[in-house]
Formats: C-alpha cells, structure tokens, sequence
C-alpha cells in the first residue's frame, strides 16, 4: 500500500510492520517480500508470475536482509522487477549511469501514467544516429509473420509483423497498426500458456533517430484508460508523440504488479512528408539467453508497412 502511494507522488502513511531480521543478514529476503505481500493481503499468483521483489529508490534490486537495513527507503514491486516511478504528467527527474562510464545525465519527463511513458530528450548523439542509419540502410527487409491459433489462414497484411530486425524505416503514408508489445501465450501455437506474465515484453525502447518533415508520430490510443478503439489505425485520440530527434520514448506494456496493462496499445501514424527512422528494441521481465528463440515467431513491435 505505501508502494503505490509513493508511486503516485503522495506521502505514504504506515499500514503494515513487518521486521526485517537483524541476524542472518546475508539470506535472501524473498520470504520476506512475500511476507509484506500476505500482510496486504495479496495472495501467491504462482509460477505465472514473478515473484515480488525489493528495489532501492535508484532501482538496484536488494536482495539480502543487510542491504535493506542499509537502505532509507525500499520500493516493493509486487511484479518482481524494476519500473520507473511515473509520479505525474509532467514530472522530470535526472538519471545517472544510462550512457556506460559517461556521467552525462539523462532528463527523463512522463508523458503519460497509463499508459506509463517516459521521455529522454538528446539521449542519442548526431554520430550515433548517423552511425545506425548508415549500417542499416541497404538492409531493410520486410519480416515474417505469426498470428494467433484462431487468425491462421488469414491474410498475413492485417496482422502485426515479426522479426528481430531492430532498424525501422517508414515512407510516406507508411505506417504501423495500434498493437500491444506483451503477448499472450495463450493466443499462440506451440506457446506455453504457463510462462505467460513471467517471460513476457516489460517494455519498449524507442530511438527516434531523425524527424520526417510531416507526421510519423506515436500514438496510444487508450492513453487515459481510454476505451478500446474501433478504427486501430486512428491517430487522433488519446496521446501523441512527435518524433522527436535523438530522444528516446520508454513505455510499459507492463503494469508494476506484474499483469498486462492494456492501455499500452499504440501505433506507428501514417509519415505524411519525408521519411521516418527509428530503432527499438524490448526490455524482457526475464532473462533472455544470446540468441534464444523465444522471441522469434512472436509479435512484434514495429516493422513499417
């Protein structure tokens, strides 16, 4: 409860006490998050989902008894990894440690509480996006498709694309189609149903790495909590993100507790005048192996089309 308090920018009151041992401070506390979590009355969800965990307000995860005493103030997301605090519309913060040994700060602005969408103004250099787009051009192709058990044998265009293609390039009225980055295994052949919340996209990186001279945006067409739309190539409801040279858009498809948020559908709008380039890539809520599989044959995010 004081978690999703401090999450929403108000000073939280105690509700609970649970002691953390001062002996055996080198255990692991998983018990003990779990514990927090039964005080609050919030039941085990199973292998599911991951199990809660503790964070400082830095995000480094905790994960012994002495590293929470050391701590002034602890984070407990019920989802078991690392979500940026949104706080507010509007609300900026200063990050250290984003660009490897550099100690250039990051200013990273909410756009949004849901869906959760954070911006990071001049997070790229001229060179590093000149760099991306020079490998890549002469490469592009279009990727592969896989559509859910009840869409097979329909035609492949109305569905999102797969592939790890990481480098996006959209010509005018190009476009991508209002989509969800998470997927249910469910919906999938050959998916296992059991891994669905515990290995699943947490969230998208977005590289805007030029500015076309008309269109291109972002949508999130439930920002809000706004209703499912009907026509999911509409970019005029909800919020809107111009791109925005060398800035990069981080947005969840994950809520803090672990289950899908649904307000993170979002689309790439028609470019009306030049040409778009862009580069993603997805933060996992687990660990993915060098080359694992897992991701292929599975949606993706943003090929153009």
């Amino acid at each position: 409860l004081a978690l999703a308090l401090t999450l929403q920018a108000e000073r939280p009151q105690p509700s609970h006490a649970v002691a953390i041992p001062s002996s055996g401070t080198q255990s692991p506390v998983s018990s003990l998050a779990q514990r927090v979590m039964d005080r609050m009355q919030r039941t085990e969800r199973g292998p599911r989902h991951n199990a809660p965990a503790f964070y400082s307000p830095a995000g480094v995860r905790l994960e012994t008894a002495e590293q929470l005493l050391s701590s002034r103030c602890l984070l407990l997301f019920e989802g078991g990894i690392w979500v940026w605090p949104a706080v507010e519309v509007g609300h900026s913060r200063q990050v250290l440690g984003l660009h490897g040994l550099t100690e250039r700060a990051v200013n990273l602005t909410t756009l949004s509480l849901f869906p959760r969408v954070l911006l990071a103004s001049d997070f790229l250099t001229e060179q590093e996006a000149r760099l991306i787009i020079d490998r890549a051009d002469g490469h592009m192709f279009k990727s592969g498709v896989s559509l859910k058990a009840k869409d097979q044998g329909k035609a492949s265009s109305e569905y999102r694309t797969s592939s790890q293609i990481q480098v996006l390039r959209y010509h005018e009225y190009e476009h991508y189609t209002a989509h969800h980055d998470f997927f249910d295994p469910g919906e999938y052949q050959g998916r296992d149903r059991e891994g669905g919340y515990a290995n699943n996209r947490l969230a998208t990186v977005f590289f805007y790495l030029n500015e076309p001279a008309k269109g291109g945006a972002t949508g999130f067409p439930r920002a809000g909590k706004l209703e499912q739309p009907r026509d999911f190539l509409d970019c005029s409801r909800g919020l809107s993100v111009p791109p925005q040279r060398l800035a990069v858009l981080l947005f969840y498809s994950m809520l803090p507790n672990g289950e899908f948020d649904q307000t993170s559908l979002h689309a790439g709008c028609d470019v009306i005048e030049g040409t778009k380039w862009a580069a993603n890539f997805w933060f996992w809520n687990q660990m993915q192996s060098r080359g694992s599989n897992k991701m292929a044959g599975g949606p993706s995010a943003a090929v153009a089309r």
